[in-house]
């Protein structure tokens, strides 16, 4: 009974948050507006911006210095 429950729950439709979008069970993102729905694929972008944003930084430190100790 709680397998057959538990089945149910995986394909029933998931709503989006943001613009309330009723969208398959298996989408990542909202047909409508492309927020995302899969926490692991948000957890999985934001890290990759994160990383992003550290080698960004990075490249401007170094520019920085090259310009003040050329």
């Amino acid at each position: 009974m709680k397998e057959a429950k538990q089945s149910d729950e995986l394909m029933r439709p998931v709503e989006c948050p943001r613009c309330k979008q009723m969208n398959a069970p298996n989408n990542a993102r909202c047909e409508l507006c492309g927020y995302i729905l899969d926490r692991r694929l948000a957890m999985k972008i934001e890290e990759e911006q994160h990383m992003r944003n550290e080698d960004f930084v990075k490249m401007l430190e170094e520019a920085i210095a090259l310009l003040l100790y050329p």
